[in-house]
């Protein structure tokens, strides 16, 4: 005797149109009016302290040169290792040497979707990280290396990561691994995700 499962299509027929709709959407629709992002944007940015200090590299917490190989690594062995590499080109771009960052593992890129009056909406972070123009930057909603959402560091948790990581959580609508800057970083892969959220979800107010 044998039990016959149900098993969703690879290809959503119904997406490209859904996605169009949410695209051309110009009325209001739920949640933040478009006209009104710019002022909480600012207000967002306004309401955490951020400071970005240069450090030399020997007062960097956790981190240091291996003996062995001179690569910067950190104690934990997670996060990535910064590396020597030589490259050869096609005829014509002769060899190079650089650092790369060595990151052989799999972060998330995903953005959280839900339907409202027939509309997919999505929920985007204003997020802050060194390096960002003006600190803060419109991201998706999980945007996390895997020693970052497994709490390597042993900081905070990632909000709202359970839906990209717990099945049962939502409907995948897309999940693709594309990989990162070729020329900055070695071996890392990103999944770039959308799922549609089961249930509702709260929204922080940072999102």
């Amino acid at each position: 005797m044998t039990t016959a499962t149900a098993l969703a299509p690879r290809v959503d027929p119904d997406l490209p149109a859904r996605l169009e709709r949410s695209a051309s959407a110009v009325a209001a629709g739920h949640g933040m009016r478009t006209a009104d992002f710019a002022d909480w944007f600012a207000e967002r940015t306004r309401a955490h302290r951020f400071r970005v200090e240069r450090i030399p590299l020997a007062e960097l917490d956790g981190w240091s040169f291996s003996p062995g190989t001179g690569n910067l690594t950190h104690r934990s062995g997670r996060f990535f290792t910064v590396e020597g590499l030589r490259a050869a080109g096609d005829e014509g771009l002769g060899t190079w040497e650089q650092p790369i960052i060595h990151q052989p593992e799999i972060g998330i890129l995903g953005v959280l979707a839900k339907e409202f009056d027939g509309v997919l909406h999505f929920l985007m972070q204003a997020k802050m990280e060194p390096g960002n123009p003006g600190l803060v930057q419109l991201s998706p909603t999980v945007q996390a290396t895997r020693s970052n959402y497994t709490r390597a560091h042993r900081g905070a948790g990632v909000r709202y990561v359970e839906h990209f990581t717990r099945p049962g959580r939502g409907r995948v609508l897309v999940d693709v691994l594309q990989s990162e800057h070729g020329a900055w970083f070695h071996r890392k892969s990103n999944r770039n995700v959308i799922v549609e959220a089961a249930g509702d979800v709260p929204a922080h107010e940072d999102f």
